[in-house]
């Protein structure tokens, strides 16, 4: 009943124990390590040369065929489908909530 309650300090000691394991790489592959970090080192040198291709392909004739008929579909009104409008750009098609939609709507004016 009289023990203190709180996360503070003790005085008691802790034993930790630690184990380090050291392992040397095997005299015959030194060659080879040598040989890639040479390697390695040469790829450093050089300057960086940035990509300036395309990074994605545009949508394929067939893509943008399939894009709108899911739009002309997506607009029909069909039951139990409520909540939801369709929008589609030059990225895809996607579902928004109408009050997204009409702010989108809204905006291209």
């Amino acid at each position: 009943m009289g023990g203190s309650s709180g996360g503070g300090g003790g005085t008691g000691t802790q034993n930790v124990n630690t184990t380090v394991t050291q392992t040397n790489i095997p005299e015959e592959f030194y060659p080879y390590l040598q040989k890639q970090m040479q390697m390695a080192d040469a790829l450093l040198q050089q300057d960086y040369i940035p990509y300036e291709g395309e990074r994605t392909a545009a949508y394929t004739p067939e893509q943008q065929a399939a894009f709108q008929g899911i739009t002309s579909i997506a607009q029909r009104s069909l039951p139990g489908v409520t909540g939801i409008c369709w929008q589609s750009d030059s990225r895809g098609l996607f579902a928004y909530s109408w009050n997204v939609c009409r702010r989108l709507c809204s905006n291209k004016g």
